[in-house]
């Protein structure tokens, strides 16, 4: 003789059909939200959705990159004009990515390394508290993070532009632009770091 199914297990029953009913619906609101006319459907499977089911890679790389860094630089001989400013990361990741298995990767991985550099310099410095611009300078150029950072540009950019005998100075900026989805409609918008003019005799 069939046991009857107690009434708790039929309300438990039920219970995770409907969410289970709620759950594929939201996901189905979410998938054809340009054929969904209310607004509010759309935001509720928005917020359900995205944090949890998007398909992205941070379920392997929790820490995936938000902004994109370019390194700008211009120098002179002191006393003399500028130069125009350059951007040294374009040749070098375009070059990387024709071939991303060629000795161009290891250039591309140490100007990556430098320009982290200079930005963790930066963040030192702002998180610390300078009676004077001077100070927060002083303790910018005595920096480890920037030691290397200007290690690197000095042998890579500075150094090769001028005779050996000629005191240089020069000046680095970093542009920090922001990686938007392509189906976004925000504007992405850029920011520039500058960081302190350097003189180098040689």
């Amino acid at each position: 003789m069939k046991r009857a199914q107690p009434v708790f297990e039929k309300r438990v029953a039920l219970f995770f059909y409907s969410l289970l009913m709620f759950h594929f619906l939201l996901l189905a609101i979410y998938a054809f939200q340009p054929f969904v006319n209310n607004s509010f459907l759309r935001s509720l499977s928005k917020s359900y959705v995205e944090p949890l089911f998007t398909n992205n890679f941070k379920i392997f790389a929790p820490n995936v990159p938000t902004l994109h860094y370019s390194l700008f630089i211009r120098s002179r001989e002191k006393g003399k004009t500028w130069s125009a400013w350059q951007n040294k990361t374009a040749q070098i990741e375009m070059a990387h990515r024709k071939n991303r298995l060629s000795a161009v990767n290891y250039a591309c991985v140490l100007q990556q390394n430098a320009i982290r550099e200079l930005l963790s310099a930066h963040a030192d410095a702002e998180a610390r508290k300078f009676n004077t611009s001077d100070d927060r300078r002083k303790f910018f150029r005595n920096s480890l993070h920037f030691y290397r950072a200007k290690y690197y540009l000095k042998q890579n950019y500075i150094s090769n532009a001028y005779s050996s005998e000629k005191e240089i100075e020069w000046q680095c900026a970093v542009r920090c632009e922001p990686l938007v989805a392509i189906d976004s409609k925000n504007i992405s918008t850029e920011e520039f770091l500058f960081f302190p003019v350097q003189t180098i005799q040689e």
